[in-house]
């Protein structure tokens, strides 16, 4: 058996709505992407684990950074500047 893919997310109720979904009027909207997510956690091909937002290396690629957060997701993602 593969190992899980990891999705480190910064957003706890992602998560929590991922462990413990009830059908609901609050997230009938929720499209068939959502399903697919759930049926391979529930297969164990993948899974979330939270991570704090200022530790969330994504961001470089998705949002303007201070010069901190960038340098330090950088530096984490092995990234050096010469």
């Amino acid at each position: 058996m593969d190992l899980p893919i990891t999705v480190y997310e910064d957003n706890q109720s992602v998560i929590n709505l991922l462990k413990t979904f009830e059908n609901n009027k609050c997230v009938k909207h929720i499209e068939l992407k959502y399903f697919f997510v759930k049926d391979e956690i529930e297969k164990g091909n993948v899974k979330f684990v939270y991570v704090k937002t200022t530790n969330q290396l994504a961001d470089i690629f998705t949002k303007p950074l201070n010069k901190v957060l960038f340098e330090r997701h950088r530096l984490n993602l092995g990234l050096t500047y010469e």
